[in-house]
Formats: structure tokens, sequence, C-alpha cells
């Protein structure tokens, strides 16, 4: 097999289909809340946060997964999201620091 067919193969059954783990996040989420778009949809929907989750989407995975209702559900959702948030404040933070610390050591000289 040539190496652009093998890259090619490697890309089509990395993308394609869903993890078990995803499957099972989606099927909480019709059983516990409702979600009626069907499970194609669903795990296309989780699978879109998977960069917004940043680390947090297998953690995100596991907690959804043992949910035991859909406030339980959203809060894992909800977590996972919000734990990459503060990741990402954080190091805005930092960033902000060094501008105005630069900023202020150049006003000071």
């Amino acid at each position: 097999m040539m190496r652009g067919q093998l890259l090619l193969l490697v890309l089509v059954l990395g993308c394609s289909g869903s993890s078990e783990k995803e499957r099972t996040s989606c099927e909480r989420a019709i059983k516990l809340c409702g979600y009626d778009e069907g499970m194609d949809s669903c795990i296309k929907d989780i699978q879109e946060t998977k960069d917004a989750m940043g680390e947090s989407y297998a953690k995100f995975l596991e907690c959804s997964s043992a949910a035991e209702n859909c406030g339980e559900y959203l809060g894992c959702a909800v977590g996972g999201i919000g734990v990459e948030g503060m990741k990402q404040l954080d190091g805005m933070r930092r960033g902000m620091q060094k501008m105005m610390g630069d900023q202020l050591r150049e006003r000071l000289r």
C-alpha cells in the first residue's frame, strides 16, 4: 500500500464512527433529558464540544455516562466546559500580567 493511501485509510478510520463512551453518554442524554434528535445527531453534538472541553472531554464522557438524572448530566457538560474555560482565563490572566508588568516597567524608567 502506498504511503498516501495508508495515510488516507488512517484518517478515514480515525474520523469515522464514535467511541462506546460517546454512545453511552448519548444514551443517557436521550433517556434522562429527552434528547429527541436521535443517536447520530447526539454523537455529532457532543463530539463538537471536544475542542471546547479540551482535556476535560474524557472526564465529561465518564461523568455523563454515569449521570442519574438530567440535572446531573447537564452538570457534567457545564463542568467540562467550565474547567477548560478556567484554564483559558488563567492563561489570559498570566498574559495580561506580563503585558501590564512590561508597561509598568517602561513607565517607571
